[in-house]
C-alpha cells in the first residue's frame, strides 16, 4: 500500500511540501530524533545524503522503509491493544499505511488514537469517518481515500 501511495521513491533528499522536513525514499523522515541512527545502522553516510552529496539505491529505498514499518507496525499495535491480532490484512494495512503517511509529514500520529477506539469496539464506518475528518486527509486525498475505504469495509 505504502509504495502503490508513494509510487518510485526519491532517491535523492527533497524538503517535503508539508512538513519542510528532509525527506529520502518512500517518505522517510530525516530529521526524526532516529533518522541519523537508522540511515547508519545500513552503512549509509548520512550527512551526505543530508546535504544531497549522495543518493539511495533502491535498494537503500526499501531497507529504509522496512525500517519505518517496525516503527509504523509498532505504533499500530501498541494503539490497537490486544484486539490487533484480530484485525484483518485490509484494515491493519490501512492503518500502518496512514501512520506511516502522518509520520512522514510530522504530523502527530496519535491523533488517530479516537478512530482506534472506534476499531476496537469494531464501529469501522465512524473510525472511517474520524480518519477522513483528519487534517492528513486534507493533505494525502488518494492515500486517504484508500485507507478510509479500507477501515469503513471493516473486517
Amino acid at each position: 500500500m505504502i509504495k502503490d501511495h508513494y509510487g518510485p521513491p526519491s532517491l535523492c533528499v527533497y524538503d517535503n511540501k508539508v512538513s519542510g522536513a528532509k525527506t529520502i525514499g518512500y517518505g522517510f523522515n530525516m530529521e526524526t530524533k532516529a533518522g541519523r541512527a537508522i540511515i547508519t545502522s545500513l552503512g549509509l553516510d548520512y550527512d551526505k545524503l543530508f546535504f544531497n552529496q549522495s543518493c539511495l539505491t533502491e535498494l537503500d529505498a526499501n531497507a529504509l522503509l522496512q525500517a519505518d514499518l517496525v516503527i509504523d507496525v509498532f505504533r499500530v499495535v501498541t494503539d490497537i491493544g490486544d484486539n490487533y491480532t484480530e484485525l484483518c490484512c485490509p484494515v491493519a494495512n490501512a492503518l500502518v499505511d496512514a501512520y506511516h503517511n502522518v509520520s512522514s509529514l510530522a504530523m502527530d500520529y496519535r491523533k488517530f488514537r479516537p478512530a482506534i477506539a472506534q476499531i476496537n469496539a469494531k464501529n469501522y464506518s465512524k473510525a472511517a469517518d474520524m480518519i477522513q475528518s483528519s487534517a492528513w486527509c486534507n493533505i494525502s486525498v488518494p492515500d486517504c481515500a484508500d485507507d478510509v475505504a479500507a477501515v469503513r469495509k471493516g473486517c
